[in-house]
């Protein structure tokens, strides 16, 4: 029979919380957290949000007037959200990513959820490059989508249509869901999240204000 919860001898539940993955796979190993006192927008509308943050810096932590600070962002959920969409997947899907990866900055050999693998590792807005775009259109099965990726790679129209109007790799693939591009092709195709660094201005002793660009 089963051992009873109360005598000691039932295995005991275990939590073993690692708060520093994320940064130590991007080489970003010397980043801390930090406590957020305020998070207001300041400017919006038709110009990019800004936002002011007040933050709570680490009582080790050393900064003069003029530094920059360095803040590890996530993509946001509803984009993050259009990849599963794109590929069929759930928000409680989970990927095991194995192979060879680049610099050792995602998480191979484990299992993580896919909404969290593509909010916290990848930056998925960032515009197509024309070798992605050539990859695209040699995946193409039939010749009218095919064509239609051929034109983007030619110079001028790459810049006006791709590269100023920032259409990234996910777009692409949205405007052609017919191109057969598998869930680790498109994951080969996208590059590590990257710190932002935003300038501060100081307020009182380990609080900081910021006036931060919306990633």
């Amino acid at each position: 029979c089963a051992p009873d919860p109360d005598s000691g001898l039932a295995q005991r539940l275990q939590a073993d919380v690692n708060s520093s993955n994320r940064q130590s796979l991007l080489h970003y190993e010397f980043m801390q957290s930090v406590k957020v006192i305020s998070n207001d927008v300041i400017v919006k509308g038709d110009v990019p949000i800004k936002r002011h943050l007040v933050l709570e810096l680490p009582q080790e932590a050393n900064y003069r007037s003029g530094d920059y600070l360095g803040l590890l962002p996530t993509t946001p959920v509803p984009v993050a959200m259009r990849v599963l969409a794109r590929f069929g997947m759930h928000v409680d899907d989970v990927i095991t990513l194995s192979g060879v990866a680049s610099g050792g900055t995602v998480p191979v050999g484990r299992p993580i959820n896919a909404l969290s693998l593509f909010a916290e590792y990848f930056e998925l807005e960032q515009p197509a490059t024309l070798k992605h775009i050539k990859k695209l259109a040699d995946r193409a099965e039939d010749d009218v989508t095919k064509k239609a990726l051929d034109r983007y790679t030619e110079p001028d129209i790459y810049k006006a249509e791709v590269s100023d109007k920032r259409i990234s790799v996910l777009a692409l693939l949205e405007k052609f869901p017919e191109l057969p591009l598998s869930i680790a092709e498109f994951i080969e195709m996208l590059p590590n999240i990257k710190m932002r660094q935003v300038s501060r201005r100081l307020w009182l002793p380990l609080i900081l204000a910021e006036s931060a660009g919306a990633a």
